[in-house]
């Protein structure tokens, strides 16, 4: 079975939907909007974790290597 493809073009928010929107995330108390000062202290992970950790996360991710590969006859 092969997979479908979705080409139907992206639609863009109306302002009227986009100012919806923007007003529901404002009243998200789970999830508040950070500011530009809380924005400004961020640091990238290789800075602030444990290098044994940031080791961890960076090395995750991907297939493992086959340890039988195929070969095209020559």
């Amino acid at each position: 079975m092969t997979p479908t493809i979705d080409r139907r073009p992206v639609r863009f928010l109306t302002d009227e939907e986009e100012a919806r929107l923007q007003a529901r995330i404002a009243q998200d108390p789970d999830n508040p909007e950070a500011t530009d000062a809380e924005l400004g202290q961020m640091r990238p992970a290789r800075e602030v974790l444990p290098p044994t950790l940031y080791a961890a996360l960076i090395g995750r991710g991907g297939r493992p290597k086959a340890e039988i590969t195929k070969r095209p006859e020559s």
